[in-house]
């Protein structure tokens, strides 16, 4: 079956040319191709999708005001920010809002298939240009298997109870783990620890 796939974006140059995009890959299927959030909504609550491909500034709605609606009414539907420009706390809140990727604006084919291809198996994203954190100059130590699922579940949003039912563990032994990632990549969020790692490729570019 055909991916299914909604892109939301108030440029018409660039929503037609992704547009196109999509409609020239075998297995994507365009469904929706909106100019706001709000009409993202109203499509979706009509044709059903499984990727949405969203622009992070929208009028009426901006990227991740439409993600939170989204992850409320059409659950099934993950969606991936599109933008020109990510910092750290635009991640943060993406990620929060429950998005499962932030792609650039001058992302190739490539990435695009990629992309979305990783999402579909319930991964997580990163265009390399979101990994913004200044040069390490620090000595950084790798991190063991279980710190790298405990970090990819984080980056997915998940609590720390959520974390512990879903690894099998403490709650004390997540938080163990969290603060000896937070030692080793010299950070003091979930944020930055995720930025970093992906950085210094101490864990996949995708999870």
């Amino acid at each position: 079956m055909d991916i299914r796939i909604a892109v939301a974006d108030d440029h018409l140059i660039f929503l037609e040319s992704i547009s196109m995009l999509i409609d020239s890959i075998d297995s994507f299927e365009l469904v929706i191709a909106a100019g706001n959030g709000t009409d993202t909504l109203e499509a979706l609550s009509q044709k059903k999708a499984d990727i949405l491909l969203c622009d992070l500034e929208m009028p009426f709605l901006n990227g991740i005001e439409t993600t939170i609606r989204v992850r409320k009414l059409f659950p099934e539907v993950k969606v991936i920010l599109l933008t020109m420009y990510v910092d750290a706390d635009t991640v943060k809140h993406a990620t929060h809002a429950g998005v499962t990727g932030i792609l650039s604006k001058k992302i190739s084919k490539k990435e695009l298939v990629a992309a979305i291809k990783a999402v579909m198996a319930n991964e997580m994203y990163f265009s390399e240009d979101v990994a913004l954190t200044a040069p390490d100059e620090e000595e950084i130590e790798p991190l063991t298997d279980r710190e790298k699922e405990v970090l990819g579940l984080l980056a997915l949003g998940h609590s720390y109870k959520m974390i512990a039912a879903n690894v099998g563990i403490s709650y004390y032994t997540v938080n163990s783990h969290v603060k000896h990632i937070y030692k080793k990549l010299h950070v003091n969020s979930s944020v930055e620890a995720l930025s970093k790692a992906l950085k210094n490729k101490l864990i996949p570019g995708r999870f």
